[in-house]
């Protein structure tokens, strides 16, 4: 059953960290994880190069003001901010729901230590917070037309080809690299994959009909040792042309499943975190 747990938390003291903090909030999940699941936190980390199933955004406000990933995050004390964790994996959907942060009450992250304010669930606590059975997320009416945020800086890797020692990074998110992926990590969770001859036939008469994107380069590490992602961020509409019941039930559902399994690539440090607009989500 996906699951998105989200975290609701206080600075104990002023002070900034970088906005593009995900791989700390990585490094709090794990130790966490092996401490509660340690079998199941070794088996991630012995699966680098397969899809995780998980992700886990960065720590932002709570307000809705807009986030310059580029630079610091700005910590006040009297301030709440958050950060969430979404799970496709059973056994994990389990240890979030009964443990994550349960007996708690503080946590560090960039040696800035924070109160424990809330861990939900509950859409009706957070937007980006929720839980589905895989059933329910086909539930919903087909629709022809689909609007995507990605809400975090979000990279796409297309495949390699012969010769390439990786594959290449895009700025825009194609509808044929965005479903296609999102296909890839239902098929590899859901436990009922979609039927390739209707994928196939969805990434074929998939265009986008409106956005509202930029390009954002972050970068990671430090002096000689660094170097920078290119991600894009923002929204885009996609629409099936032309219209068709089954692939349109396909669209929906692939749409609404984005909330959970986020978008592309370094999705457990941060990126590619993503929701369908205007296809609603149950709420509890």
């Amino acid at each position: 059953m996906p699951v998105s747990l989200v975290v609701v938390v206080k600075p104990k003291i002023a002070g900034s960290i970088l906005a593009a903090n995900g791989r700390w909030v990585h490094g709090l999940f794990f130790n966490w994880l092996q401490q509660e699941e340690s079998a199941l936190g070794n088996a991630f980390h012995e699966e680098d190069e397969k899809e995780k199933p998980f992700t886990i955004s960065c720590l932002q406000p709570l307000t809705s003001e807009r986030i310059d990933f580029k630079g610091s995050l700005p910590l006040l004390a009297s301030h709440l901010y958050w950060f969430r964790i979404t799970s496709m994996h059973p056994l994990l959907d389990r240890v979030l729901q009964e443990s994550f942060f349960r007996n708690k009450t503080e946590l560090t992250l960039q040696e800035i230590p924070f109160s424990v304010e809330n861990v939900t669930f509950s859409p009706r606590q957070h937007p980006w917070g929720a839980t589905i059975t895989w059933q329910d997320l086909d539930t919903n009416a087909p629709v022809n037309t689909v609007r995507i945020e990605f809400a975090s800086p979000t990279m796409l890797k297309m495949a390699r080809r012969p010769g390439e020692k990786t594959g290449r990074i895009l700025r825009l998110p194609l509808p044929s690299e965005v479903f296609g992926k999102l296909a890839a990590r239902w098929n590899g969770f859901s436990g009922d994959p979609l039927d390739p001859e209707l994928l196939t036939a969805l990434k074929e008469n998939l265009v986008i009909t409106d956005y509202a994107l930029h390009t954002v380069a972050i970068k990671e590490g430090k002096g000689k040792n660094s170097w920078e992602w290119p991600c894009f961020q923002g929204w885009c509409e996609y629409t099936l042309m032309p219209s068709d019941l089954a692939l349109a039930a396909v669209l929906q559902k692939l749409a609404r499943f984005s909330f959970y399994s986020g978008l592309g690539f370094k999705t457990p440090r941060g990126f590619g975190q993503s929701r369908a607009m205007g296809i609603s989500l149950p709420r509890f």
